[in-house]
């Protein structure tokens, strides 16, 4: 189950201090590596995602590994997150679509946002891996 619009804009924090995401209207099925990747496109500031993606990733994988997870690589999951920065993409060009230009907020968001996912398509050569996301070429092993 993925959230589909993953960002601090939808999350509250209990009495614990725990994020608790809300705003669940367009959760669905999906890859695994969906919301690490639009949290990471989006909510990042492009510096910052640069100098912790990395980090940022292997903790997710540590995660996983101590959750019990023992059949998926570090290797799978960097292919994974570079692969559904397709998702990100998506979600930029439909919430676009969508939005109410009329306030400075959303110009704000919207300038951000584009910003952000120019980054880290570019930094991550997503135009080479756009057949395989389309499925018009095998994907790499």
């Amino acid at each position: 189950m993925t959230h589909g619009d993953f960002r601090p804009d939808n999350f509250a924090f209990n009495a614990n201090g725990e994020v608790v995401p809300f705003d669940w209207q367009t959760a669905r099925r999906g890859a695994n590596t969906r919301d690490l990747s639009y949290f990471i496109s989006f909510a990042l500031p492009t510096a910052l995602r640069r100098t912790g993606e990395s980090e940022l990733l292997a903790l997710y994988h540590r995660t996983l590994v101590d959750s019990g997870v023992s059949d998926y690589t570090m290797d799978q999951l960097q292919k994974d997150f570079r692969r559904s920065i397709g998702s990100a993409l998506i979600a930029a060009v439909i919430a676009g679509t969508l939005l109410d230009f009329s306030s400075e907020r959303a110009v704000q968001l919207q300038r951000a946002l584009c910003e952000r996912l120019s980054a880290v398509v570019s930094d991550h050569d997503f135009a080479e891996w756009l057949p395989v996301y389309l499925g018009i070429a095998a994907a790499e092993a």
